[in-house]
């Protein structure tokens, strides 16, 4: 607070949040990840490893942040619920001498699935947690945000994954419980409950999707709809336009400083030319204005560059 004004000082704002630092290729691998939004949009068989990264690369600046935080917060508390709901069928496994000799396959069947959903789900749960520990230290500004998310774009869809199917896995447990426990009848009917409840909620999910998310619904095809939306023009006309609209919005964040020209093509201007630029740039400012700190005069020079504020002679 400045004392003598009464007022909160501005806060100084850095260049274009630093995009001017990334590697060419840190540009390719960006370039790559926001393609199959539009440039090359196509069937994507693994997909759903870099979906949600890539339509996450696409928030606002402002909003980059907590999104990846949110998103990466819930795939350790969805875990985590699994893992405290059949992290006791894994810790006290069934004993198949308690059960009739017919049963024991089922028994070890119960066991195998119980052990590795709790053993995913764990994983899941730690790794997530770490990976957000480390996002939370080292991550400042946008641009480090956006850059770490695009270089982590598999990992947290392959988190994403290993939340989903292992979930799933509890409705196995469900009906095998059910079979082990109770009798023909009431197995059987838990069997089919459990059976008609998967496919139901799955399938009035995906038919949500192919309309609220139509590109995420499109890159989760082989996993969550059996390819369906592949084979509907429709789904794909709408994952296109769902497509083009992720990337307008890019134009206010990732893209904001990197395709200059709007054509969804990050801009070829090389790292050495931009540096080329600035150690031109910089004795002009330091003539025109005095000397500065070496960090406030990059800083300056920076913001001069990324305005538009300066021109080639």
């Amino acid at each position: 607070m400045d004392q003598r004004l009464g007022r909160k000082k501005p806060k100084q704002r850095t260049p274009e949040y630093g995009f001017t630092t990334w590697s060419a290729a840190d540009k390719a691998t960006l370039q790559k990840t926001i393609d199959p939004l539009q440039n090359a949009f196509r069937k994507q068989p693994a997909g759903f490893l870099h979906s949600e990264a890539t339509t996450l690369l696409c928030a606002p600046r402002e909003e980059v942040y907590d999104r990846l935080t949110s998103f990466l917060s819930t795939c350790c508390m969805v875990s985590g619920l699994v893992l405290s709901a059949v992290a006791g069928a894994a810790l006290h496994p069934l004993k198949a001498g308690d059960f009739a000799d017919d049963k024991e396959s089922v028994v070890e069947a119960f066991n195998v699935v119980a052990s590795l959903t709790v053993a995913t789900q764990f994983c899941v749960v730690l790794y997530s947690t770490f990976t957000l520990y480390i996002l939370i230290s080292s991550a400042h500004n946008p641009s480090a945000v956006y850059r770490a998310l695009m270089h982590m774009q598999r990992w947290i869809g392959f988190l994403e994954f290993a939340t989903f199917v292992p979930a799933m896995g509890t409705f196995g447990l469900i009906a095998l419980a059910a079979y082990l426990h109770c009798g023909r009848t009431a197995g059987g009917i838990v069997l089919a409950a459990c059976a008609a409840l998967a496919v139901g909620f799955q399938a009035a999910f995906v038919a949500m999707c192919n309309k609220a998310f139509p590109y995420n619904s499109w890159a989760w095809a082989t996993v969550a709809s059996a390819a369906y939306p592949w084979l509907s023009p429709r789904v794909e006309k709408d994952a296109r336009a769902h497509g083009e609209l992720l990337l307008a919005q890019a134009k206010d964040g990732v893209l904001g400083a990197l395709d200059k020209n709007n054509n969804y093509v990050i801009d070829a201007k090389g790292a050495a030319e931009e540096s080329a630029s600035r150690a031109e740039l910089s004795p002009w400012v330091e003539g025109a204005i005095g000397p500065l700190q070496p960090t406030d005069l990059r800083l300056l020079v920076e913001q001069l560059l990324e305005a538009g504020l300066t021109r080639e002679r």
